[in-house]
């Protein structure tokens, strides 16, 4: 257990004004609030893999991006309303980036005289 940071106390925040938004203004103005929240909650993600481009696995925002572009397929075939992509759509998007950003930050990394290549040379001699 750790103490809630800031982000932490943001997302928090956030996510609870999205249910008030949900209860007050239906369920349409809630999909893009969290949508919103969503689009927030990847700003400590990236600081983190800008820190440290070995820290983050590319494989399981892949696999989320997998599974948004699902979601944006039954959207297509179930509904003709722009508001339900909304959030299928946009966490797409928004995984995708953090796969493309995740994957790049760890080639860079591993490339011979970049910040970790002593790390690089030891795969490569194996």
């Amino acid at each position: 257990y750790k103490e809630l940071e800031k982000d932490d106390c943001l997302m928090l925040s956030l996510g609870l004004g999205a249910v008030g938004v949900w209860i007050f203004c239906g369920p349409q103005l809630a999909h893009f609030t969290i949508t919103a929240t969503f689009a927030v909650s990847v700003i400590p993600t990236f600081q983190k893999i800008f820190k440290d481009p070995l820290s983050e696995n590319p494989l399981p925002w892949s696999l989320w991006c997998r599974a948004f572009s699902l979601g944006v397929v039954v959207a297509l075939i179930r509904s003709s309303n722009p508001a339900d992509f909304v959030y299928t759509g946009g966490c797409l998007i928004g995984h995708a980036i953090l796969t493309f950003v995740t994957k790049r930050a760890r080639a860079k990394a591993l490339i011979p005289g970049g910040p970790t290549s002593d790390i690089e040379i030891t795969v490569t001699n194996l």
